[in-house]
């Protein structure tokens, strides 16, 4: 293998200087008149034709590759042993080598690698293994000040996108479009050229403002989920579904050099995946507050999302008047005002307060955090199982700003448990075949003696050295989770702030929320029946068996109550979001850090027409046992599932 920075070629020494004088002896001399110059006019069917004595065999194609100035120059070499070629899995391949300069000494002008030089790898029959740049450089005077150690990294082509700033607007564009838009307007010019660039899903708009171009490129990647991307050591891009990227050949023991070795473990294993996202819109919300004759400032349960409608009653209710609204802070010359993301509803400062008794309502549409929590019940009783003892659950927590809804928020932990709720191993092994195998390609992997049979594993490393002119590549391909890197483990821990209180995955302005989920089977049997619902007939007349009928839409599991052991409403809490079926109602409920607390027994779920914020309202449709204390450090979001066979 031969290295290309800039203007020099690289050989190790054992191809130049010491296999001359292994021709040299093993031709009895014979070439003894011939000069390292000479070489370089010799073309491969003349080293084809040479006769050597002696034993061993000697790669000789490595010398009808150098020009006559790669012979001439032949006091850059490198150091045997010292090059070697990383690829990890959605990291950046890196590269070393060490070179002797053997007349560093003796030049005028000292020679140096310099960041940002062009490097290539390539062996004997030109194929190319790394390209990048010089990233950085040591140099060191040895041996009597006779030459010069140059101890020199590499970073890969991903360099040229990495350094970018970018920026760009689409609507209704599919993330490989905007990633071609990208590779035109930017890549192309630093000499990336299209790979293969898969169209993906239809994005609606997508701005990307003044970023590097790496991150521009991960943002679709995380956007589709399954897709990676890369640049090649041909400089060709790639943004495409893992799932498609396979490796060209199946390894069987006949690929493998040595014995491979099987690791199992799981350091990211989890059967339930509880996904923490950003702000959900609720269903509309009403609000009704009392005046007092002096307070111009109202607050409401949850913070306002859309703006409001604002009406204001001097009859106890009997008639509204609706009132002109403008955001606070920007606008002026309204009645009353609101802030996106705040609770307070506040009046202008130049009105008269609500007189006492006077009511004023707030329709509203209220945010509240996403919550979502998804369990692999099947491996929660094999992991119960092998553990012996226990519930066997392993929970993990992620948070995800980007997940607005809480469908995406379940499918998104849908995703990770179908990737990490599987016990995962690693295979090791080293191979002479290149063939294309890269890292994050799918390789099938056929080894009965390890109990795998044709079992697609990720390529998650590979390490390619070169031994005695053999290139050698040890390969590390996963099946399940895949763990973090040393590097990247020790970064995570050594970035935590030391911090004098105990904050766990809580940010400024945030809280804790307990998720809590009941589900309710119904039968056609039971009264009252949330599903009964009745159509106009001829033999339908109103009766006791037709009470009560409960318009879905609207009327269904209204409220939650939290009670206390003696049955005394702590809160009553209108729904915040509802999906209704045929066959099934889900509803939210999101009580406030401030709503509900103290010891809960229990909670009720009320609904029908009647149902309202006043204490008692309501048909009781369903009731759980909830042994529960609250504080107001927390809030709850309590899911109900009620469904019908």
């Amino acid at each position: 293998m031969f290295i290309q920075i800039g203007d020099v070629k690289l050989y190790e020494s054992c191809n130049i200087s010491h296999r001359f004088g292994l021709l040299e002896s093993a031709s009895s001399g014979s070439f003894g008149s011939l000069s390292l110059v000479d070489f370089a006019l010799l073309s491969l069917a003349d080293f084809a034709n040479m006769t050597l004595g002696g034993s061993g065999n000697y790669d000789l194609s490595v010398f009808a590759q150098m020009s006559l100035k790669d012979w001439a120059d032949v006091h850059f070499l490198m150091k045997r042993g010292s090059m070697g070629i990383h690829h990890r899995v959605e990291e950046r391949s890196t590269a070393e080598v060490t070179v002797k300069d053997s007349q560093g000494y003796e030049r005028d002008v000292p020679w140096h690698f310099e960041e940002g030089q062009q490097v290539t790898f390539h062996d004997q029959w030109a194929d190319v293994h790394f390209s990048g740049i010089v990233s950085s450089s040591k140099e060191e005077l040895l041996r009597n000040k006779s030459f010069i150690w140059h101890d020199v990294e590499f970073a890969d082509e991903h360099y040229r996108i990495d350094k970018l700033i970018v920026k760009g607007t689409w609507q209704n564009t599919t993330v490989g479009e905007q990633v071609r838009d990208l590779l035109g307007q930017y890549f192309g010019a630093e000499g990336i050229r299209e790979g293969e660039i898969q169209d993906g899903d239809v994005v609606l708009e997508a701005a990307t403002n003044y970023v590097h171009g790496n991150e521009a490129m991960d943002a679709r990647k995380e956007y589709m989920g399954t897709f990676t991307w890369f640049v090649d050591t041909y400089r060709k891009l790639y943004f495409i579904d893992r799932t498609t990227y396979a490796c060209p050949w199946a390894l069987t023991h006949e690929d493998t050099v040595g014995v491979p070795t099987v690791e199992r473990s799981s350091p990211k294993y989890r059967n339930v995946q509880y996904i923490r996202g950003s702000k959900e819109t609720t269903v509309l919300q009403t609000e009704t507050k009392v005046g007092d004759g002096h307070n111009q400032t109202f607050t409401m349960r949850l913070a306002i999302g859309q703006e409001p409608v604002v009406s204001v009653s001097t009859n106890g209710g009997s008639t509204w008047t609706i009132k002109t609204v403008g955001i606070r802070g920007v606008e002026s010359g309204y009645d009353w005002y609101w802030n996106k993301e705040e609770k307070e509803i506040s009046q202008d400062s130049s009105g008269t307060p609500l007189a006492d008794g006077n009511l004023l309502k707030v329709d509203y549409y209220g945010l509240y955090s996403v919550m979502a929590k998804v369990t692999n019940s099947a491996e929660v009783g094999l992991r119960a199982l092998t553990e012996g003892i226990g519930t066997g659950v392993v929970e993990d927590i992620i948070d995800d700003s980007s997940l607005n809804t809480k469908e995406a928020a379940l499918d998104r932990a849908a995703a990770l448990l179908a990737h990490y709720s599987a016990m995962g191993r690693k295979f090791i092994y080293r191979t002479l075949r290149d063939d294309g195998i890269a890292a994050s390609q799918l390789q099938t992997i056929d080894y009965p003696k390890y109990g795998i049979s044709d079992i697609e594993f990720l390529i998650t490393a590979i390490d390619i050295t070169e031994q005695n002119d053999l290139i050698y590549r040890d390969v590390e391909c996963a099946e399940g989770p895949v763990e973090d890197s040393w590097d990247n483990i020790f970064c995570k821990i050594a970035s935590r702030p030391q911090q004098q209180i105990i904050q766990e995955n809580i940010s400024e302005g945030s809280e804790v929320i307990g998720l809590h989920q009941f589900a309710q089977a119904w039968h056609a049997a039971n009264n009252p029946n949330l599903f009964n619902q009745v159509y106009p007939g001829a033999s339908t007349y109103p009766g006791t068996a037709f009470w009560p009928c409960v318009d879905p839409d609207n009327d269904a599991q209204k409220y939650c109550v939290l009670l206390d052991a003696g049955n005394n409403e702590l809160a009553r809490i209108y729904r915040t979001e509802q999906t209704v079926s045929a066959s099934e109602v889900d509803t939210t409920f999101f009580v406030t850090s401030q709503e509900g607390n103290g010891a809960i027994a229990k909670i009720r779920i009320y609904g029908g027409y009647g149902a309202s914020a006043v204490a008692g309202t309501g048909i009781k449709f369903d009731e759980f046992v909830f042994a529960y204390t609250k504080n107001s450090l927390e809030a709850l979001q309590i899911e109900i599932t009620d469904s019908f066979s």
